[in-house]
């Protein structure tokens, strides 16, 4: 039986940047600058840790939480999750430096906004300016993609807000519970609670946990958005069984089930299968442009099809049908800008977004080198390399990063 997921706002933005939406892990770390450095200093003061070591602890806690956050499964706030990496840290680093003392912190008090740490001891003061320049320290190590996932934007006082692009009028929440009767299906639910409303992320949604008829462990989680009443994200927590069905055909279920509810010309892009549920992201096509921009991301149960989960931020905060302009570098011309050792296996043209939030129509190219996969994307108006991506080709899926 899987956990409820009671941070559903937190759950939501960790799957939407493992889904490589940068600016939902920027609102997330933003969250934990606000504790981490005070957390570790806190936690170490009575002991005889150095400034370095304590970078360290701050850096290696930064690496693990990213490396793991796939882990995160909601049954606390995101921040007490990363904050129960750096107690580990701290006492591991204490122990090297044989010294017992190590002042115990509580992680769900320390997530708590309203949480003073000086208070709790005059003698540790953290000069804000100071515990910028120790993140710093800390992001200067990290890989590059890492440290633009996690900017510090809140230093700046740049937020990651981004005005939505959703279609229709905003509704209430009783529209939204009708929203998700049709999206679930009447017949299939038992109970419908209000978890309030989600206003800290791209689209302001109405969140909603659904007790099912035929399952009594488990429960659904939904948002409709305020604007339009359109499924942000739902989410069904189940026991899935033997694999009866292959990746193949949960491709097919996940298609019509777009379909069915509205979504035409999506193209599967990526997958990942993982304990019976395979992740498929589809992309939206248009005039045979794949547009990485619209995307929506399923879980598809490998044991019946039935799909367990989506995602569609992407695609609305990006859908319209766009006036795609003639390329003007060829495919030719374009590929003169490629490495002479690229063993191109497909091509086509397709629109990516970019971290300003504008697109780029570009050629991509699929190809070799050796024995390493790659996506190479050439601006089809410039001839620039927009991109260059590994593709990782797993038993259980083929990722790119």
């Amino acid at each position: 039986m899987v956990k409820d997921i009671t941070y559903l706002e937190d759950y939501k933005l960790v799957d939407e940047y493992i889904n490589g939406n940068k600016d939902s892990g920027e609102i997330l770390y933003a969250r934990v600058y606000e504790k981490l450095p005070r957390y570790v200093y806190h936690y170490t003061a009575k002991s005889i840790l150095t400034e370095e070591d304590k970078n360290e602890i701050i850096e290696e806690t930064l690496k693990e939480s990213i490396e793991k956050i796939y882990k995160y499964n909601g049954s606390c706030q995101f921040t007490t999750f990363v904050l129960g990496f750096a107690k580990n840290k701290c006492r591991e680093k204490i122990r090297k430096k044989n010294n017992i003392t190590i002042v115990e912190l509580d992680e769900e008090k320390i997530a708590d906004e309203d949480y003073n740490y000086y208070n709790q001891d005059p003698a540790i003061i953290i000069i804000r300016k100071e515990e910028i320049e120790k993140i710093n320290t800390a992001m200067n190590k990290l890989q590059t993609e890492d440290k633009q996932i996690i900017q510090l934007r809140v230093i700046n006082g740049i937020t990651a807000k981004k005005i939505s692009e959703l279609t229709g009028e905003n509704i209430d929440e009783e529209a939204a519970r009708n929203k998700v009767k049709e999206f679930i299906g009447e017949d299939k639910i038992e109970e419908i609670i209000s978890n309030g409303k989600s206003e800290n992320t791209d689209i302001i949604a109405y969140d909603f946990t659904v007790k099912l008829k035929e399952d009594k462990n488990n429960k659904a989680y939904i948002s409709i958005s305020e604007k339009g009443g359109h499924v942000v994200f739902m989410n069904y927590n189940r026991d899935v069984n033997a694999e009866t069905i292959t990746q193949e055909k949960a491709d097919e279920f996940g298609k019509k089930f777009l379909k069915d509810k509205g979504f035409d010309n999506m193209k599967e892009t990526y997958y990942l299968k993982e304990s019976g549920i395979v992740t498929i992201n589809y992309a939206y096509e248009q005039d045979g442009v794949t547009i990485y921009s619209d995307l929506i991301k399923l879980k598809v149960a490998l044991d019946n099809g039935e799909v367990l989960g989506i995602e569609t931020k992407g695609y609305l905060n990006s859908h319209e049908e766009r006036n795609i302009q003639q390329a003007k570098i060829s495919k030719e011309q374009a590929k003169e800008n490629l490495n002479p050792k690229l063993q191109i296996e497909s091509e086509a043209l397709a629109i990516i977004p970019t971290k300003w939030r504008t697109e780029r129509l570009c050629w991509e190219f699929k190809g070799k080198v050796d024995d390493t996969d790659f996506l190479v994307y050439i601006n089809a108006e410039t001839g620039k390399e927009e991109d260059i991506l590994v593709i990782v080709n797993t038993p259980n899926g083929t990722l790119t990063h």
